[in-house]
């Protein structure tokens, strides 16, 4: 991964991908050094590894997303865009994750009560209480805005892993040609209409109706929903008031434990 060609410079694919999830995210380096230093200065360990969870699942996802790229720019054939479909499942299961991990983060910021694993953006009760401590997070990802539209076409996707499966469909072109599209179960299907008529055309998510449903190009598809997800949860973390944290703002001299210094900090992104 050449960085700067004029200096022979590059990266390993871990430092390249890590570094385009930061590039990204530009709200993640206030929220995830509040995680860090919580951590560090006697608050819950999990906010570091939540922190660093929810990059690291973005980090996938673009890794998924320049796959799909890579295997539909060979020559069409049902082996190249079976293998493209398995990386949208895998960028689906990426930035669901993501967006959990987001969710634990606030979890705990906010010391909601419940079980951890009941935070959930998609989770009525859960952003309920959430709405009682942060209206204003909770409002970033309210029904029928923008955050909302873009979590729920990730989830309603990401759940064909749970049931009918996303498959592909070769569609007959003119003069023998052909072009293999990923079909989308009916029960699905009216879903992602009803959010992409929100945000027409609907060509721009690679959305095509056939004669057998609803069908779709990945690599549009990919174009479309990873900027969206990732803006939102860019979004998400810039409303986190993750001051509120146990031990995130330093402490005054001689009180409690000693801040965490910049070597122990960048030890724990290694």
């Amino acid at each position: 991964y050449t960085v700067w060609p004029e200096y022979g410079r590059g990266y390993g694919r871990g430092l390249y991908y890590w570094g385009l999830a930061r590039e990204l995210l530009p709200s993640a380096w206030r929220w995830f050094s509040a995680c860090v230093a919580s951590s560090f200065n006697g608050g819950p360990r999990q906010a570091l590894t939540l922190g660093q969870a929810a990059i690291r699942r973005v980090d996938r996802a673009l890794r998924c997303r320049d796959v799909v790229h890579i295997e539909l720019a060979k020559p069409d054939s049902r082996d190249a865009a079976g293998e493209a479909l398995f990386y949208l499942d895998s960028l689906l299961v990426a930035l669901s994750g993501a967006f959990d991990a987001v969710a634990s983060v606030a979890h705990i910021t906010y010391e909601l009560p419940g079980q951890l694993r009941w935070a959930s953006w998609r989770n009525r009760g859960w952003l309920k209480q959430l709405g009682h401590a942060d209206d204003n997070l909770a409002a970033r990802i309210a029904s029928a805005t923008d955050g909302w539209d873009s979590l729920e076409l990730v989830s309603t996707l990401r759940n064909c892993l749970h049931g009918e499966a996303l498959d592909l469909v070769t569609v007959s072109g003119g003069y023998g040609e052909g072009r293999t599209l990923v079909t989308v179960p009916d029960a699905e299907a009216a879903k992602v209409r009803s959010i992409v008529q929100r945000h027409p055309p609907a060509d721009l998510f690679g959305i095509e109706n056939i004669s057998s449903g609803l069908a779709l190009k990945p690599e549009i598809l990919c174009e479309a929903i990873v900027p969206w997800a990732v803006s939102t949860l860019d979004g998400l973390m810039v409303a986190t008031d993750v001051t509120r944290l146990p031990g995130s703002q330093p402490r005054r001299s001689g009180q409690g434990r000693r801040p965490m210094n910049a070597r122990a900090s960048l030890a724990c992104l290694k």
